[in-house]
């Protein structure tokens, strides 16, 4: 586990990274909680439709153990736990919060030139 100090809190994240991570692709940074099918279906289409070298990292913020599971059996990403104490708008932290704090997150292990931002309900349709 590792401590990420972020302007919002500090933040507890167990990475799953490859060794082979290409510092020369377009980095995809998504932020999901409790929605794989979505997630799953994002990075197919970048995968899909990308015609340039990318990375994907996938942050998830704070989801069940059933989410974290069918996100682990995703090949060929980057996957970032956010783990700790559980932050939600039930205890002060707004959603939009907690997506920014994600992000943040993820540009810590991103070490490529670009990165693209988005959520896991955003999909490439074509090239």
């Amino acid at each position: 586990m590792i401590e990420i100090q972020t302007a919002v809190g500090n933040f507890t994240v167990e990475t799953h990274l490859k060794d082979d991570i290409n510092t020369d692709a377009v980095s995809i940074a998504i932020v999901s909680h409790l929605s794989p099918d979505m997630t799953i279906n994002a990075i197919k289409s970048f995968k899909k439709y990308s015609e340039v070298p990318i990375e994907i990292f996938v942050v998830d913020n704070f989801s069940d153990e059933n989410t974290i599971e069918r996100l682990k059996e995703i090949d060929d990403i980057n996957l970032i736990l956010n783990r700790g104490d559980f932050k939600s708008i039930l205890n002060g932290y707004k959603d939009s919060v907690l997506n920014g704090v994600g992000i943040d997150i993820a540009s810590r292990f991103i070490k490529s030139q670009y990165m693209f931002v988005c959520h896991n309900d955003v999909l490439a349709y074509k090239s």
